[in-house]
């Protein structure tokens, strides 16, 4: 909105409304882009278990607030920058699935509320996803798409985070049935997979 920039978000409500602070989707700038990657965007720890997290809820053992840190300064959407990374064996941060109770097929997703609007899902946390089989990266969890009337996208971690002016808002389910169908292959990620020290820009959308 052409204010000063003072931090990353992903959502509207990690700015501090109440002291002057506003949300700016998708800014157009190479500087905000670089600097808000969100591969390297700041998550929890759960610490207990030593585990990058984006919420108590999906640490394994402890859920309890009191077992998480908020915005650890080495957990990050790709991995945990504490520990060094080895790209012949790379420790990505792991993220939570919508497991389909008819299928049994976990779709990776970065909100829990995305499987409340199903009838026949209920969300896995990262552990869980994880055991069953399933890695959930950040490059394979699916986010929401956000369009404008000429076509024109941006992915969004929510609807919220949209841009006001794409009035279209698809959520991970919406763009999923439209793949499968064939009606688009649009596909929005939370970012692309980098087997790197130094992570790749994104989030994007594949296709």
């Amino acid at each position: 909105d052409g204010g000063m920039f003072l931090r990353c978000a992903m959502i509207p409500e990690e700015c501090q409304i109440t002291k002057g602070e506003s949300f700016s989707a998708h800014v157009q700038s190479s500087f905000i882009m670089n600097i808000c990657n969100p591969n390297d965007y700041k998550i929890g720890r759960c610490i207990t278990e030593g585990t990058c997290a984006l919420r108590s809820s999906d640490c394994a053992e402890d859920t309890s607030q009191a077992n998480f840190r908020n915005k650890d300064d080495y957990c990050t959407h790709q991995r945990d920058k504490a520990i060094a990374w080895n790209v012949d064996a790379p420790a990505y941060t792991q993220f939570g699935s919508c497991k389909n109770l008819e299928t049994n097929d976990y779709f990776c997703i970065y909100d829990p509320d995305e499987c409340v609007a199903s009838n026949n899902e209920v969300y896995a946390t990262p552990a869980q996803t994880k055991a069953a089989g399933f890695d959930c990266d950040c490059s394979e969890v699916h986010v929401t798409a956000c369009k404008t009337e000429s076509d024109r996208v941006m992915c969004a971690v929510n609807k919220a985070a949209c841009n006001q002016s794409y009035m279209y808002k698809m959520t991970p389910h919406t763009q999923r049935v439209d793949r499968e169908s064939g009606v688009d292959n649009l596909d929005c990620r939370l970012c692309r997979k980098s087997n790197t020290v130094k992570p790749t820009p994104s989030p994007t959308k594949f296709g």
